[in-house]
């Protein structure tokens, strides 16, 4: 064990639980493996990397093929159950939602009206949604082009314009046509996947409370145990090298929540930083930085949701 430190243990579903043990029975099976013993989440790296061509079409062979049913399962398939849970390493609890009705096309015609509004006031997740400004605002993305993962509103479109951003793409299922504001473009995801480098790459991404979702069929999408990792290495190809990634996600115990969404703990939000380095971490209405710790992922009822600062490596 090069990275040492095995002593190092967190707690999990299973009780307390070595690092040792989650790299042999989590990171390994999924393409991981510990480098550095960090606290409160471990640093890995990638022992399967892919090009992005394979990110992306192994994600459009997912979801084209998929055939979704009536109504979102109400259940994961036992077989399953080790993949979703990380071999029971992740907290297993119920809360199920239908939300497959036929989308219905959007139109945008806000964004002028809300560009004269306090920021303070446009998040749609109230309080917790205000890490998104103050992080934006302590990055300062004047001038960059963003792209959005995500976006049934257009407050984070609106909130990046507010503080400088020079354009965006919003990358959303739902068809969506922006009126009186041309530096916001839509596309659906499965066309930016299949024209994907057409776009360039950009400064940076944002995705607020969208990306937890992933693979987990509440809305029709196709069933998948790694849908949120797949959807950050996605986005690690959107962006420069150096670009930053506003990443909004629940943060506590791991857990999953089916088919609600998932919570991030220190074993999986280790996976989702693969190819990036924290920066920051912004909670709330704080204008600052917080520096993560272990007591930070003791929540095992409910979630508070964390804006995650990073930078592709």
């Amino acid at each position: 064990m090069q990275w040492g430190e095995a002593r190092k243990s967190l707690i999990t579903n299973k009780g307390q639980t070595s690092y040792y043990t989650i790299n042999e029975e989590v990171f390994k099976p999924n393409g991981f493996e510990i480098i550095s013993a960090s606290e409160p989440v471990p640093l890995l790296k990638n022992t399967k990397p892919k090009t992005c061509d394979q990110i992306f079409s192994s994600w459009l062979d997912i979801a084209l093929e998929h055939d979704p049913p009536s109504s979102p399962p109400e259940s994961i398939p036992p077989e399953l159950i080790p993949e979703f849970t990380m071999n029971s390493h992740t907290v297993l609890t119920e809360a199920y939602y239908n939300e497959m009705a036929k989308p219905m096309p959007k139109i945008w015609d806000q964004i002028p009206a809300w560009l004269n509004r306090d920021p303070l006031t446009l998040s749609t997740y109230g309080v917790g949604g205000m890490s998104v400004l103050h992080s934006m605002k302590y990055m300062n993305v004047t001038g960059m082009n963003g792209i959005v993962i995500g976006s049934a509103k257009p407050w984070v479109e609106v909130i990046a314009l507010q503080n400088g951003a020079n354009s965006l793409l919003t990358v959303e299922y739902q068809t969506t046509t922006i009126l009186g504001e041309s530096r916001v473009k839509w596309i659906h995801p499965f066309e930016y996947a299949k024209n994907w480098k057409e776009h360039g790459q950009f400064d940076f991404a944002v995705s607020f409370s969208s990306i937890e979702h992933s693979g987990l069929q509440r809305y029709g999408d196709p069933r998948d145990p790694i849908g949120d990792i797949r959807e950050v290495q996605k986005v690690w190809c959107m962006v420069k090298k150096g670009g930053i990634f506003f990443l909004g996600l629940p943060r506590g115990q791991d857990q999953l929540v089916y088919n609600a969404h998932r919570v991030y703990g220190r074993i999986r939000l280790a996976m989702m930083f693969d190819g990036f380095e924290l920066l920051y971490v912004f909670r709330g209405n704080n204008p600052q930085p917080f520096q993560l710790k272990n007591e930070d992922f003791t929540i095992t009822n409910g979630a508070i949701q964390d804006t995650f600062v990073l930078r592709k490596l």
